[in-house]
């Protein structure tokens, strides 16, 4: 495969962006990307996102070593967590979900 085009919807595109910015090689072989609904932004992090970008290494070593490769899987697991934590420690939930949010359409 010499070149290729790529289309992206929703987290398709977020793991497109980010794997082009890590892998140079498989960039430069893409012709055509189209960016459909990307699942969030990245500019102006602050709170845990900020922590998590200076630890960002560190944790793609970690999931990678644990076969995770999903930006915040729903999983029955994740859905009771929060069922549980979120009523309790509501800036929990907001910390997480507020940077994903589109600002501009608040």
């Amino acid at each position: 495969m010499d070149r290729f085009s790529y289309v992206g919807h929703s987290q398709g595109t977020l793991m497109a962006l980010i794997e082009f910015s890590r892998n140079k090689e498989l960039a430069s072989k893409v012709n055509l990307f189209t960016a459909l609904a990307p699942v969030g932004r990245v500019n102006k992090a602050v709170g845990a996102f900020e922590l998590l970008s200076d630890l960002l290494p560190q944790i793609v070593a970690i999931t990678d070593k644990l076969g995770i490769y999903d930006f915040a899987p729903l999983t029955p697991v994740v859905s009771e967590f929060a069922i549980l934590l979120c009523p309790v420690i509501p800036s929990i939930c907001s910390e997480v979900s507020t940077p994903l949010q589109d600002q501009t359409s608040i």
